[in-house]
């Protein structure tokens, strides 16, 4: 099991590169295995002949699995003891099964005081197609600061 890296807010700059991960190639079984998971059971996400008479190209990878790939992006870079404060997605496109999604991101604001970083994200595919974006914030503790970044809404330690 690969152990995760704490990063510090002290570390972390405008421009800095997150990831990337790689999910994939998606197959329709990842797709039932989620819908399972999810409670999601709409046919387009694993009747082929349901999601082309819907006009789609093939069965489709749920938008929330984007989502989570995001989160699972997020969560390996702010290390054990960083929180996700808030994650939005915008899907924008359609993904299929054979497709590899792949999940970056970028810091565009860091704030030292309360140890909050925001991150734009991007998830591309195989053919390069941008199918889903979406903005974070992440708190991320100070060196010296003993134990985790404080808990979202805890503003205790603010200035």
């Amino acid at each position: 099991m690969k152990m995760l890296t704490q990063r510090y807010v002290e570390d972390v700059a405008v421009g800095t590169a997150l990831g990337p991960i790689e999910f994939g190639p998606v197959t329709t079984r990842h797709l039932v295995q989620w819908a399972a998971a999810a409670n999601d059971f709409y046919e387009i996400h694993y009747d082929k002949a349901y999601a082309l008479a819907q006009g789609l190209p093939d069965v489709v990878v749920h938008g929330p699995l984007k989502l989570a790939l995001m989160g699972r992006l997020l969560m390996g870079w702010v290390g054990p003891q960083g929180w996700i404060r808030r994650l939005t997605c915008r899907y924008l496109g359609f993904d299929v099964p054979g497709t590899v999604l792949r999940c970056t991101g970028t810091v565009t604001a860091v704030r030292p005081e309360s140890g909050e970083v925001d991150v734009e994200l991007e998830l591309t595919n195989s053919d390069g197609a941008r199918t889903a974006a979406g903005t974070a914030t992440v708190r991320l503790p100070r060196r010296g600061q003993g134990g985790r970044a404080p808990v979202p809404g805890d503003d205790s330690d603010a200035p």
